[in-house]
């Protein structure tokens, strides 16, 4: 299948990339040094206690750094994107909507550059990439090829998930997919929501250089876009208006 460049309707909700190292550092020792390898566009913020959902980032102040003990998290972002240092992992995301991945890749290797120079990472082992496609007040099986039914044709279903996880090719791949969840969401006036949420993941490599990991970055969201697109029926699909 040709895969799309891009679509006319973008309906990616989230975009979380997350990449996994090693490192013979304890995490508060590696966070500080990590931090002095990023040049000053980059603002650092502790992360909100658990059960926040909107984090508010301070625009202005000093660039200083704070460790947040018994929450070991840190929160690192600029105008484009953000980013947490976690205890062996960097998890990248967009600071309020999905930028395309022609401008989110070359902001992630930025960063991984930068932090490269801070020396304490001995090796990359594990990369997972999620998308979340989120379509109001539409029923899955519109849209897509998949087929919901169970041992009770009897029951009509008005809303459902589906969960599924598989090997394709190196990959693994973990597949949701929900028909018509209520939600409370206030911006959506009680609207139902479905929603394509696709997590591929590589993680049977352990390597130095990252010429060879951001080839694993870009093969796996080519895996990410081949499940997304070969899930969607012809005539949706035709109607994102896509670019080859």
């Amino acid at each position: 299948m040709k895969l799309p460049e891009k679509v006319d309707q973008d309906r990616v909700k989230d975009s979380i990339i997350e990449v996994k190292f090693t490192s013979p550092l304890p995490y508060e020792i590696y966070l500080g040094q990590i931090y002095q390898s990023l040049d000053e566009t980059y603002k650092y913020t502790n992360r909100p206690a658990s059960g926040q959902k909107n984090i508010q980032l301070p625009v202005d102040g000093p660039r200083e750094l704070k460790l947040s003990f018994g929450a070991p998290l840190s929160l690192f972002f600029n105008e484009k994107i953000k980013f947490e240092i976690q205890p062996g992992s960097i998890i990248f995301n967009c600071i309020e909507k999905y930028i395309t991945w022609d401008l989110y890749l070359p902001e992630i290797k930025k960063v991984l550059n930068q932090i490269q120079t801070s020396k304490c990472i001995v090796s990359f082992n594990r990369v997972g990439l999620r998308y979340i496609s989120e379509y109001p007040e539409t029923d899955i099986k519109s849209i897509t090829k998949f087929s919901f039914s169970f041992g009770m044709p009897e029951v009509h279903s008005d809303n459902y998930s589906f969960r599924s996880e598989y090997k394709n090719e190196d990959f693994r791949v973990i597949l949701n997919l929900s028909s018509k969840i209520p939600t409370v969401n206030t911006e959506l006036h009680n609207k139902t929501i479905s929603s394509i949420d696709i997590d591929v993941i590589s993680d049977n490599f352990e390597i130095v250089d990252l010429s060879s990991l951001f080839e694993i970055i870009e093969q796996v969201h080519t895996m990410e876009k081949i499940t997304f697109f070969n899930l969607l029926q012809e005539d949706f699909l035709k109607s994102l208006n896509p670019k080859y």
